[in-house]
């Protein structure tokens, strides 16, 4: 739901109030936006052409000590 910027997407709005970030990889690089930036319009993204959402990195602290590797892996059982 994020990389189609999904209206009725439950994950959007919860990322947005944790104040996460989107890592953006491509052939060519990769660049980090927050994501409020992420979003520009209904069903649109800021990813460009050959881009691929990598990681959602957020400020929070699990357990595991590791943000980007949790949800991460909460976003492949999806």
């Amino acid at each position: 739901n994020l990389c189609n910027a999904s209206p009725i997407g439950d994950l959007a709005p919860v990322l947005m109030a944790l104040g996460a970030s989107v890592e953006l990889h491509s052939q060519t690089g990769k660049r980090l936006l927050p994501i409020e930036k992420f979003f520009i319009g209904y069903r649109q993204t800021a990813l460009a052409k050959g881009e691929i959402l990598a990681f959602i990195d957020t400020d929070l602290i699990f357990f595991t000590g590791n943000s980007r590797a949790l949800l991460c892996t909460i976003s492949h059982f999806k």
